[in-house]
């Protein structure tokens, strides 16, 4: 098993908790959260000549940080889980 991946992730919360405290992610609801997300996939799928193989992981990163973001902010008792 390697851990790079998961070091990747943390390392991307870390870089997007320097932009934006818990009070900020706590106020997001399920829909801001799936439009951060649909918003990186829609980058992730678009023509590929644009995105080169090690943009699609960074991407990918990226999806995976926002998505522990909002289980963080449901772990605090934030809007997350909540329409």
């Amino acid at each position: 098993m390697t851990y790079r991946a998961l070091t990747q992730i943390l390392e991307e919360r870390v870089r997007q908790r320097e932009l934006w405290d818990d009070d900020h992610d706590d106020g997001h609801t399920s829909q801001d959260w799936d439009r951060f997300i649909r918003c990186r996939l829609e980058e992730f799928y678009s023509d590929e000549k644009d995105n080169p193989e090690p943009r699609r992981r960074e991407l990918m990163v990226h999806i995976a940080a926002l998505a522990l973001a909002a289980l963080e902010a449901d772990d605090r008792g934030g809007l997350a889980m909540r329409t």
